[in-house]
């Protein structure tokens, strides 16, 4: 898995996301799995929804193949957090709010409910937040950068799929 790290204030769509894309040159990136640059070539896409405030966003979501190595990675934005509906910013959101002001983040997203909240909970409580006390990584701007740096995971990411944070160039 590929995410690619890019400052947008925009809410994520299928135009943003293929914009974004486009302006990557996979010669450039290296194959998370092999390391080698210069592999990767545009291989498929898959469907992936967000519920986000605005709705459920549909998006068709890149699969890249090193030539190398022969494995395919998806190519997520930093927003989008691996195996998740919920965008990164509505994770952040649960995680440090107080269980009592749950109804203020269903207001924000009405496309959660309070099982995803639990669950989001749940599994930050398990997996995420005793790593990032032992490192003693902020809540800040840089979260999901020192858990690529940390980790080689997106914040919430769960399972064990070996992801690189790419920077998009400028």
């Amino acid at each position: 898995m590929i995410t690619i790290n890019y400052e947008n204030f925009n809410p994520i769509s299928q135009f943003i996301y293929e914009n974004i894309i486009n302006d990557i040159d996979f010669m450039t990136v290296p194959c998370p799995s092999c390391n080698h640059s210069g592999h990767l070539i545009k291989h498929a896409h898959y469907p992936r929804c967000l519920r986000t405030c605005d709705g459920v966003v549909s998006l068709r979501i890149l699969r890249v193949k090193c030539k190398f190595c022969g494995k395919t990675h998806a190519v997520l934005l930093v927003d989008i957090v691996p195996y998740s509906q919920i965008p990164l910013d509505d994770h952040l959101s649960v995680v440090q709010c107080d269980p009592s002001e749950d109804d203020s983040i269903l207001d924000e997203n009405p496309n959660l409910n309070i099982s995803d909240i639990r669950y989001i909970r749940k599994q930050y409580k398990r997996f995420r937040e005793p790593k990032i006390v032992s490192f003693r990584i902020p809540f800040d701007y840089d979260l999901s950068f020192n858990c690529f740096r940390n980790f080689r995971k997106q914040f919430m990411q769960i399972r064990s799929t070996v992801n690189s944070l790419f920077p998009l160039p400028t």
